[in-house]
């Protein structure tokens, strides 16, 4: 991609950065900017207006022949995504058993024609398809399918049923291997979990044309890990990338640019950059993007929307509403007890906390710290008491339900209290074919609660035909997990409305999760819908975790 240093007077520097948004208020005569295609296009406009030395690498740029070519070609890309969303762009036949839906095929097309594209419809509209769609058409093979452990045999069955032509192969080791000997034959699609690609991210990389993302939150926190960096590689190496999900940020919005970066980088740019157009609040290299936030969510969703780098449709909007949603918040009691126990070590940690002395390595350390006993003591204390409102809703309705928690103390406790409903098992520690047993037992009606870890079963299909009840036994601190959670049950094929339980204590972690999360949730609604009506939630403090310990220390002061 590169860089150009724009050398300008300084009343036309003030011009070029209200064209370049990104570019930091602290350059002055020199701008640098990112050479891709949309800067082509502003720079031609400029050129054309302004006397601009323009240097690549240090030398003079003289190829305004490939910066017309690059400007048109931004431009067309632009006028057919825009067609595409508006309905007015004739989709080529998709060679498919079954053929997808409408919405489906315009998703496969936008991607296509752009190279890159968010797909956040809403949970259970079928996003499986539309990337399936993707890879029928042309070009775009072989592919590679990043899932989830979960997900594997649900991408294999759904290739297998709507492109049968396709061969699929699922990675089973995290080195390489002959993949091809393996499958005794060539392969269409590699079908490869987000923990193994690390190790095969050489190889896909040399062989894949098209890499779709399931899921792609799981690429929201960045370049901390290794997962990040193979996914970015491979993607850089691809012609046709495609993320997806309906919840692809679980916290602020500068979580959005590690997801942009990896499906669209042009349209990110630099995280300086990015941080510089469209947040506000903490951005260092100390804490990265995590703690930015997006200053207008709504104008954020429908510049994406504009470059046709994320595509999102209601239920409503592609006909596929389900029975109604309710939310029910109900107050439990808790074990304060409980919520003593260790407890002269979390003061200790809530005293770092609040020490403004205390070095920055310090506080947060005992913040990681003290925020996992809060929400451990918290789930615990009140688990009891969870336990028996789940043994309410169950003797007074034999449907069963799924039960969403964090802990294993705290799973521990729900199953002694409800093993007479024979609860089953779905959390990060059971092996994939424990889950298998575990999603088949409930399905066949031998089990009335199935104890869900809250990050463990995004993209789970299946159990809307058996539950259209949940259960949040234990808080996560961000809406778009429970609203995965949600979407187990609240999913095409739901024929019954669908209820979802929130036992919350008035002690331990519960009342400030509870406000951090109406603050989080905006940072995303506004980017997924920016013409929807959004509710402002009270804000809550940024530093919830300070908020914690405040309170907590305040609770202990009055023992």
């Amino acid at each position: 991609m590169g860089w150009w240093d724009l050398d300008l007077e300084p009343h036309i520097a003030t011009m070029a950065k209200r064209i370049f948004p990104k570019i930091s208020a602290s350059q002055t005569s020199t701008l640098r900017v990112l050479a891709n295609d949309e800067t082509c296009r502003d720079l031609e406009w400029l050129i054309s207006r302004y006397p601009i030395r323009v240097r690549q690498k240090g030398k003079l740029f003289t190829g305004e022949v490939e910066l017309k070519r690059r400007a048109r070609k931004y431009d067309e890309a632009i006028r057919i995504a825009w067609q595409i969303v508006r309905g007015e762009y004739n989709a080529p036949p998709f060679k498919m058993a079954k053929p997808p839906r409408e919405y489906q095929k315009q998703a496969a097309t936008l991607c296509h024609v752009t190279g890159g594209m968010l797909l956040a419809d809403d949970l259970g509209v079928g996003k499986t398809i539309s990337g399936i769609a993707l890879l029928s058409m042309p070009n775009t093979l072989p592919a590679l399918v990043v899932v989830p452990t979960h997900l594997q045999r649900h991408w294999r069955d759904k290739l297998a049923e709507f492109t049968p032509d396709l061969t699929s192969h699922i990675i089973k080791k995290g080195t390489p291997y002959d993949a091809r000997k393996k499958a005794k034959g060539d392969i269409d699609v590699f079908i490869c979990t987000y923990s193994k690609l690390a190790g095969w991210r050489d190889v896909l990389r040399r062989e894949i044309k098209t890499v779709i993302f399931d899921e792609i939150q799981e690429l929201r926190t960045g370049s901390g890990t290794q997962k990040y960096w193979a996914s970015k590689d491979i993607a850089d190496a691809s012609s046709y990338r495609l993320g997806l999900s309906a919840t692809p940020i679980y916290n602020y919005g500068g979580e959005f640019w590690h997801i942009l970066n990896c499906l669209s980088p042009d349209v990110a740019g630099t995280q300086q950059e990015f941080f510089t157009q469209w947040c506000h609040g903490i951005y260092t290299s100390f804490y990265g993007l995590k703690k930015a936030k997006i200053k207008d969510p709504a104008a954020f969703g429908l510049h994406l929307r504009d470059k046709g780098v994320m595509l999102r449709r209601t239920r409503k909007q592609v006909g596929r509403e389900l029975p109604d949603l309710t939310r029910v918040v109900q107050e439990v009691e808790s074990d304060k007890a409980a919520l003593t126990t260790g407890s002269d070590a979390a003061s200790k940690l809530a005293a770092i906390i609040l020490d403004q002395n205390a070095s920055r390595e310090e506080r947060f350390t005992a913040t990681g710290r003290f925020e996992s006993w809060m929400r451990q003591a918290t789930g615990i204390a009140k688990a009891p008491f969870v336990a028996e409102f789940v043994n309410m809703l169950l003797e007074s309705d034999a449907e069963p339900l799924v039960l969403f928690g964090w802990h294993r103390e705290v799973y521990s406790i729900w199953q002694e209290k409800l093993k007479h409903f024979n609860p089953v098992m779905f959390t990060g520690s059971e092996s994939e074919s424990q889950k298998r047993r575990s999603e088949e037992t409930f399905k066949a009606g031998q089990s009335k609660v199935l104890i869900m870890s809250l990050r463990s079963g995004s993209g789970l299909d299946g159990l809307q035909h058996v539950s259209s009840r949940v259960v949040f036994g234990e808080l996560d601190w961000t809406e778009g997990v429970h609203e995965q959670c949600t979407g187990r049950v609240h999913r095409d094929g739901q024929t019954s409305p669908v209820f979802a339980y929130y036992p919350v204590a008035k002690d331990g972690a519960d009342p400030i999760m509870i406000d951090v999360l109406g603050v989080k949730r905006q940072q995303l609604e506004g980017v997924r819908d920016p013409l929807g009506d959004i509710v402002r939630p009270k804000k809550a403090d940024p530093k919830h975790i300070r908020q914690l310990a405040e309170a907590y220390m305040a609770s202990r002061a009055k023992r």
